[in-house]
């Protein structure tokens, strides 16, 4: 009996890492989607404010001029299929993309210190 229960916990610990679950919050194909999504828009935010002094309000005042409609059109792929979200904080914004899969998995870009912050819960 001993034998069966140290299996049986070697094989729920087994299942139930990390990597068996997945990618973490961040990492992953649907992620690196969403980065690849969120680049030009990040361009264009900065390209508004470097023209006009500070950022917009909304993502749909960078277009035209800055950014194509399509750049904010939703993504089609089954857990992906979220608008990207955007708000300022002065002095910056905050660019957020969220997808799932495993879990609910949200990346927020702040402006302010350049980089991305990943999280997710199940």
């Amino acid at each position: 009996m001993h034998h069966r229960s140290t299996l049986v916990l070697a094989l729920f610990a087994i299942a139930f890492t990390p990597a068996a679950c997945g990618d973490p919050p961040g990492k992953g194909p649907k992620a690196e989607r969403g980065y690849r999504r969120s680049e030009p828009v990040i361009a264009a935010l900065e390209r508004y404010r470097a023209e006009r002094g500070s950022f917009p309000d909304s993502l749909p005042m960078l277009v035209p001029r800055y950014l194509p409609a399509s750049a904010l059109r939703v993504p089609a792929a089954p857990g992906e299929n979220r608008p990207l979200a955007y708000r300022r904080i002065d002095p910056g914004y905050e660019l957020t993309f969220t997808y799932f899969g495993p879990g609910v998995n949200e990346c927020v870009y702040v402006s302010i210190d350049g980089k991305w912050k990943c999280g997710g819960h199940y």
